[in-house]
């Protein structure tokens, strides 16, 4: 990053000079000259107009059905179909693209933990057809040992071409995937399984590590099929793994000899798995089970019929993609709704699927060995998926690295970027820092990157407009949840705004139960036409929660027809027919003078300090401030601890519990908050700094990071309870 910001340094100054004399010239003709700004056109619009506070619709709510793209999804009746026109269509195009593995080496490092060092080949690409082939023989392997119609697989790994060859294959079997987080604890993969009763568990070699101890309590597990790098032998990795018990009560079996056996029987049979009509769209196809950031994982129950309305409404940028052209980027966790339903969708319309690992995306990742290429650097791809967290994490490396550098640096990167927002906004194209400036950082995602989908929770307005502006993209933030097959809105492709999710998705209705949570809000601009808890109905509503009606009775309800999902979430529906997302009601309390804080907005803050790398908000009723629970950047924390003197032999334990330390954090704590705009009662007054690092292995957050409450509570409740009563 040092050597990037360098290079670039002296073509910024330049271009601050050229843009200080001409940037005002340019804006004075632009805002004498240029013809009105056109009013912001409706997005989405009242189902019936006569009940504005009624549910709502996307502007163009089934005027797509005559889309000849929209009918390969809405002539098929389940998956398995679905993915046999797509390959009609686009048989002898790209499809999927994967490194394989050459080489793996473990590197100890200084605190100890082993991380793993990966040698790869450049991507390798199977067509349409190659794929639908790998899918028939895994599919038949599959049968082979047992697989049945409506039974459970279960599927423990992480994203890789194999994952969707599987799914592809359960499907085309009539049978149903249950989805398991890679990061769950042991609790939580010991729930999915049990819970589900599966027979079969198909995952990779590097969580066999993992199941060993627990394989024990999986009564029901019969098979577990392993995914082998090549490097190592399948029959040696299980038999170093698993007792001499354990592999007479369940068959183990390679993902390879699954395949190659399923191919072996089709050719010897002449006879294939075949897309079975039968299978309707009210059937399971999908037991996806959510973070659990309120107890256990919970099971959603994901219809066939779900996912088709899901991966058409994701349709809503299809048109500015081009088959064979763009590529998508895939290395969110297929555990999540998100990326299943985008990939699908991306194939559905000609566009191929790369598949990249966090640990090795970039040329800095540190899995790769010293000289290899990034995925992005090779796939080149121009779309993605991220969720929040990613971008947050990108956002703040970056300006991390700036504040690094001379202020003359730190000056002219902050006005390039307020110029190219405003710009932006205006209408306005920028090729001189595009070229000097956006393409240089581009090159770190592949050069080519065009269009980020952003989902899984809300996008912060700075985040959304840096990384729209550094990189040079368009950012469609959209809102879903699993209980909605990730669907409800998306921003559309001429929407400049940020910190809002866009309208309804075609089909998907929008309801606001109106409440008052002015308290809270901090809308700028525009007022919202109505604020309260949001609804969203429609197909893409789910069949509720697997094995629990009362939950499932609480939180999805039917009226007039249309199935209702409760969200929890605070919504704004303004006027063009787009929504916001406020906040979580589970996050916002109110304290004994009666001021309600939202705990999340101001978390949200907190993480902008360079100290702060993880933080839980902490109020009651019964007291009047907040206290908050502080994971410290450990660079950070050392240089603090130098700037007072401490000694450099302490661990990260004692510099969380020194008094001068906190205190130090304490005063920077609180100058930060106040510069952020917080108010008095949204600023912490008592803080307590915390070793150890929240992580899903531990319970203190969930599989996609987001805080347990109760959990981090209950852990640090002997840390809190002299807090509130100091």
């Amino acid at each position: 990053m040092f050597v990037l910001i360098i290079k670039i340094v002296a073509n910024l100054i330049i271009y601050a000079i050229v843009g200080s004399i001409v940037g005002p010239l340019v804006i004075c003709l632009w805002r004498t000259y240029a013809a009105p700004k056109k009013s912001e056109p409706m997005r989405g619009r009242p189902l019936d107009p006569s009940l504005p506070s009624g549910a709502w619709v996307n502007v163009n709510h089934h005027r797509s059905a005559e889309d000849k793209r929209r009918q390969i999804v809405d002539r098929s009746a389940n998956m398995a179909q679905l993915f046999a026109r797509i390959v009609g269509q686009y048989s002898r195009n790209r499809c999927f693209g994967y490194r394989p593995l050459l080489a793996e080496d473990h590197a100890i490092q200084p605190d100890g933990h082993v991380l793993r060092k990966f040698t790869l080949n450049d991507y390798q690409w199977l067509t349409y057809e190659e794929v639908n082939s790998r899918i028939a023989g895994v599919a038949a392997g599959l049968r082979a040992i047992g697989v049945k119609r409506r039974d459970v697989v279960c599927i423990y790994a992480d994203t890789r071409l194999e994952w969707m060859v599987t799914c592809q294959a359960v499907w085309r079997l009539g049978a149903v995937v249950a989805t398991v987080y890679t990061n769950l604890g042991d609790d939580g993969v010991l729930h999915v399984v049990n819970q589900t009763e599966a027979t079969h568990l198909v995952t990779s070699d590097e969580f066999l590590t993992k199941l060993a101890p627990i394989v024990d309590k999986m009564p029901t597990i019969k098979h577990i099929i392993h995914m082998n790098s090549g490097i190592t032998d399948p029959l040696e990795v299980v038999s170093g793994l698993f007792t001499d018990t354990q592999r007479e009560s369940i068959e183990f079996h390679s993902f390879q000899r699954i395949e190659q056996m399923g191919k072996e029987l089709t050719e010897q049979s002449a006879e294939s798995v075949a897309t079975d009509e039968s299978i309707g769209g009210d059937e399971t196809a999908l037991l996806m089970y959510t973070s659990g950031s309120t107890g256990v994982p919970k099971g959603v129950m994901i219809s066939h019929k779900n996912l088709l309305f899901a991966v058409r409404a994701f349709y809503a940028f299809a048109d500015a993609l081009t088959p064979g052209e763009d590529i998508y980027a895939a290395f969110l966790p297929l555990a999540h709704c998100l990326e299943i339903c985008a990939e699908i969708s991306f194939l559905s319309v000609g566009v191929p699927v790369g598949y990249c690992s966090v640990h090795t995306l970039t040329d800095r990742s540190l899995g790769l060995q010293k000289g290899m290429k990034g995925d992005l650097t090779l796939l080149r791809p121009t779309v993605m998926a991220a969720v929040p967290l990613i971008l947050d994490r990108i956002m703040k490396a970056i300006t991390d690295e700036v504040d690094k550098r001379p202020l003359i640096l730190r000056l002219v990167i902050n006005a390039i970027l307020k110029y190219k927002s405003f710009c932006a906004a205006n209408g306005l194209n920028t090729p001189l820092i595009n070229h000097f400036v956006c393409r240089k950082f581009a090159a770190l995602m592949g050069g080519r990157l065009r269009f980020i989908a952003s989902g899984g929770a809300p996008l912060r307005p700075e985040t959304h407009r840096f990384i729209c502006n550094l990189f040079n993209v368009k950012v469609l933030q959209g809102y879903g949840l699993t209980e909605t097959t990730a669907a409800a809105t998306i921003m559309t492709l001429d929407d400049e705004s940020v910190g809002r999710v866009g309208p309804p998705m075609d089909g998907a209705l929008i309801k606001i139960d109106l409440v008052d949570w002015t308290e809270v809000s901090d809308t700028v601009g525009e007022s919202p036409v109505a604020r309260g808890e949001l609804l969203i109905g429609g197909g893409c509503v789910t069949n509720g929660y697997f094995k629990d009606p009362e939950l499932t009775e609480q939180y999805f309800k039917v009226d007039d027809e249309v199935k209702w999902f409760r969200t929890g979430d605070i919504g704004e529906l303004y006027a063009n027919g787009t929504i916001r997302i406020v906040d979580r009601i589970k996050d916002i309390i109110k304290l004994s003078h009666g001021e309600y804080v939202s705990l999340s907005q101001v978390e949200e803050k907190l993480k902008l300090m360079p100290i702060v790398a993880n933080v839980c908000v902490y109020g009651n009723s019964l007291n009047d401030g907040l206290n908050a629970l502080i994971v410290p950047n450990r660079n950070h924390l050392e240089a603090l601890a130098r700037s007072v003197s401490k000694s450099s032999q302490m661990d990260i334990k004692q510099l969380c519990d020194d008094l001068e330390i906190i205190g130090k954090v304490l005063v920077e704590l609180k100058e930060f908050c106040v510069n952020s705009g917080l108010t008095k009662v949204q600023i912490p007054t008592k803080i307590k700094l915390c070793a150890e690092e929240w992580l899903p292995d531990n319970g203190l957050v969930t599989s996609s990071f987001k805080l347990k409450r109760k959990a981090l509570q209950e852990y640090y409740n002997n840390d809190i309870k002299p807090l509130f009563a100091s």
